[in-house]
């Protein structure tokens, strides 16, 4: 087609009203059956087995003292952390994160923003949920104060309590009002392993777009 004879269409084309941005319908769930999926407690196995199989190292955490001390401390020790970086979750102020990692001898970065977190070794939140289905831990801005932690040290370590362990990803989307009572977040990420990236030549590496190595410490 010519030059001219393309433009001619194209201005008649964009002289044209814009067809109306239709919403789209939302499927009601009422009624909708639930898939079947195990209960607690035996969902939380099913996660233990799930997270594993996706590159997660997972540790029970139970409500012996020490019990989050050993937890940190055995990553401490894997990759020889210098400094580390502590998300604003209310798991970190619960267990006491912050004092314990000092005690081991690490660095604490103030959590203030990505460049801070270009420097650490260790990455350490919480997590408001946790699916079984896909081995992934649900991360809201709200509650950590920001992505830095679980995104930019190589290691990150994910601690989520056993009973916001849900079955599927439909527990938590058909339940959002009650799921986030205070209204949806800026951002909800869900991580489900280490980061992985095979856009490149279809060559798989691991890391590029996130942590390298996760582990998830599973609460009482």
């Amino acid at each position: 087609m010519e030059r001219a004879a393309f433009l001619d269409r194209l201005r008649a084309r964009l002289a044209e009203p814009e067809e109306p941005n239709l919403a789209h319908p939302l499927v009601p769930v009422e009624g909708v059956p639930r898939p079947g999926y195990p209960a607690a407690p035996d969902v939380v196995a099913t996660l233990r087995s799930a997270a594993a199989g996706k590159g997660w190292n997972v540790r029970d955490v139970d409500a012996a003292p020490g019990s989050v001390r050993t937890l940190l401390a055995e990553v401490v020790e894997a990759h020889a952390v210098r400094r580390a970086m502590c998300s604003a979750d209310p798991e970190i102020l619960e267990l006491g994160v912050v004092g314990i990692l000092e005690e081991l001898g690490v660095e604490l970065v103030p959590f203030d923003g990505p460049t801070a977190g270009a420097d650490v070794e260790l990455g350490v939140t919480g997590a408001a949920f946790a699916i079984a289905a896909t081995a992934s831990v649900v991360q809201s801005s709200a509650r950590s104060g920001g992505r830095s932690a679980s995104l930019v040290p190589p290691v990150h370590l994910a601690l989520v309590r056993s009973r916001n362990v849900l079955g599927t990803p439909a527990d938590l989307w058909r339940d959002l009002p009650a799921r986030f009572p205070e209204g949806l977040p800026s951002q909800v990420v869900f991580a489900s392993g280490p980061s992985r990236s095979a856009d490149i030549e279809f060559t798989l590496t691991i890391g590029v777009h996130g942590p390298k190595v996760v582990w998830m410490g599973i609460l009482p």
